[in-house]
């Protein structure tokens, strides 16, 4: 609804914004690349979305497993690829990596 399109509108709806929103709502900085994919394949706020479903059921102690795995559960129950290839892994860390060298 237009909470997420306020949070969309926050993050600049870039790919990377995205990522790492999603990263810091799921507590899982360390796969923000992974994250990263996921934005630039799916809806943005569909993403989100599902990233913030995920925070409410793990605060109202919903959750018995990764704030991560439930994630990924959400998306795969609404019909997202969540699962890609090792060459678009690849495509997008050589990416990342000319994209930080003009930081």
């Amino acid at each position: 609804g237009d909470k997420i399109q306020a949070i969309l509108d926050e993050a600049n709806s870039t790919p990377e914004g995205v990522a790492v929103m999603l990263a810091e709502l799921l507590d899982d900085k360390k796969s923000q690349s992974y994250y990263l994919i996921l934005s630039k394949e799916h809806n943005q706020g569909r993403l989100l979305e599902a990233a913030h479903i995920t925070k409410d059921a793990h605060q109202r102690g919903l959750i018995r497993i990764t704030k991560p795995i439930y994630f990924q559960a959400i998306l795969r129950r609404w019909g997202f690829k969540t699962k890609f290839k090792k060459t678009l892994w690849k495509s997008y860390k050589s990416t990342e990596n000319q994209q930080n060298k003009y930081v």
